[in-house]
């Protein structure tokens, strides 16, 4: 069996090349590439990854741990007796009874404990010498230290120096204030 072979006229040749050369080039598909997808879902999974791991940690603070912590604005001398302590920001809201306050002159100190986590406790001496009357007001009445929360003080020696002392339940120390009293 033989084959014959056509022989093709240059113009044939010329439109058989043409016709080859579009089945050969492909115009691009429409759309977008499919790696861009698949980076923008690993992409968001690894965002969402952070944040949950981010509030797992901020929600498993130890109560036993002391928060970090401080007095707001110092201590505002209301009168030669009384002085008032606002509470500022803390990691996590402590309850009052977890805290101690040291209220101490230049020769004498006591160190108050909260007997409830209530607005308007007194504190009550634990050790030392009776500085005067430490009361606890809880504004958001929530039984946390809050900030804005503060400590009133009554019965300070007028021109006198103090300082005020924010312990942790284990004694560790959270922040002092000094002030001194009007004559």
């Amino acid at each position: 069996m033989v084959v014959e072979q056509k022989a093709e006229s240059p113009q044939e040749r010329q439109v058989t090349d043409a016709l080859a050369s579009r089945r050969i080039y492909q115009p691009p598909e429409k759309g977008i590439h499919p790696a861009i997808p698949t980076a923008v879902v690993v992409t968001v999974v690894v965002v969402l990854i952070v944040v949950v791991y981010s509030m797992a940690n901020s929600f498993s603070m130890d109560p036993n741990e002391p928060p970090a912590g401080c007095f707001c604005d110092g201590v505002v001398v209301t009168s030669n007796t009384t002085a008032e302590v606002d509470f500022g920001g803390f990691s996590y809201a402590p309850r009052p009874v977890d805290l101690k306050i040291v209220l101490a002159s230049s020769s004498d100190s006591g160190t108050y404990t909260f007997g409830s986590n209530s607005d308007g406790t007194v504190l009550s001496l634990e050790s030392g010498i009776d500085m005067g009357t430490i009361a606890y007001r809880d504004f958001s009445d929530d039984m946390e230290v809050d900030p804005g929360d503060m400590l009133m003080i009554s019965g300070l020696s007028p021109s006198n120096y103090y300082s005020v002392k924010m312990l942790w339940k284990d004694g560790s120390t959270m922040d002092i204030e000094n002030f001194e009293t009007p004559a």
